[in-house]
């Protein structure tokens, strides 16, 4: 009945203690609900903030934790596939086809291997974007080539023997002279 709240004879009364602070009218309750929901939203904008940032702040150590690099040829640059990597940590990682390798855990120093290539160790905290190896050599004492015409090699050999022995009978002369070598078949 909203004319018996217009006639209520306590409504005054209500009204005087509401200004003494004794009782609360319906608009202070409502401003107090309104007060009430504005801080708790303040405080979940506060907390999902936090969230994101803490989130965040463990994608980024994630990323700092996976270090990857490419393992190329140092002779021409070229990506080595399947190439192994062996970590102080007991970790192990291989090469894509592109030479591409991460590692999410951390380590020190790692060695990289591949047949036909020297071993390489390299440091986490001195790891470039990309590590080349070096290949292994072959080497051969000595080679002996045989061409179509032998006599002429024989004559450059012995002119050459002839004219090393005159340098140095000069040399003890004190002579000094210029002395060559023609590769000429003549």
């Amino acid at each position: 009945m909203p004319w018996a709240r217009s006639f209520c004879p306590f409504r005054a009364y209500g009204t005087k203690l509401a200004k003494l602070g004794l009782v609360r009218n319906e608009t202070e309750n409502e401003t107090e609900k309104i007060r009430n929901e504005v801080i708790m939203k303040q405080r979940r904008r506060k907390y999902i903030q936090l969230l994101t940032a803490l989130l965040l702040l463990l994608i980024g150590q994630e990323a700092r934790a996976q270090k990857t690099c490419v393992i190329a040829s140092a002779e021409n640059h070229v990506p080595i596939r399947e190439a192994l990597i062996h970590t102080n940590n007991n970790h192990w990682a291989r090469t894509d086809y592109r030479g591409y390798w991460s590692m999410r855990y951390q380590f020190d120093s790692a060695t990289v291997s591949k047949p036909g290539f020297i071993k390489a160790t390299i440091r986490y905290r001195e790891l470039p974007d990309t590590v080349f190896l070096l290949p292994e050599s072959k080497q051969i004492g000595e080679v002996t080539v045989w061409g179509k015409n032998q006599e002429s090699a024989g004559k450059m050999k012995g002119q050459a023997s002839l004219e090393a022995a005159e340098a140095g009978r000069n040399a003890a002369l004190g002579h000094t002279r210029l002395v060559g070598f023609s590769f000429n078949a003549s």
